[in-house]
């Protein structure tokens, strides 16, 4: 379940970080 957590916060940072890199 954590994993899960984790995964999804993981992938929302890298959206913002694609977004700020673009």
């Amino acid at each position: 379940m954590d994993q899960t957590k984790r995964k999804l916060i993981f992938n929302q940072s890298s959206k913002e970080e694609t977004k700020k890199l673009r």
